[in-house]
């Protein structure tokens, strides 16, 4: 049996990815910055989008957090 710090330091190392459920090593630059949800590298592809903000040059965003947040550039 595993000490539950081991398991929590693993978990913390290694994110679930929200479309193919497949573990990957935690990157921060395959986040969304809004809802925090994490896409490994072949999916943050696809599914991430680099969009401006006011604290940042460019940030990741997911599909609903970019439509939510910037949807005045849509119409």
């Amino acid at each position: 049996m595993f000490d539950m710090y081991v398991v929590k330091n693993i978990t913390d190392y290694l994110k679930l990815c929200k479309k193919c459920n497949t573990y990957h090593i935690n990157n921060y630059n395959q986040i969304c910055i809004v809802c925090k949800k994490f896409y490994c590298k072949d999916c943050s592809k696809y599914e991430l989008i680099r969009n401006y903000n006011e604290y940042e040059t460019t940030s990741n965003y997911c599909d609903s957090c970019n439509f939510l947040y910037f949807n005045y550039l849509y119409k």
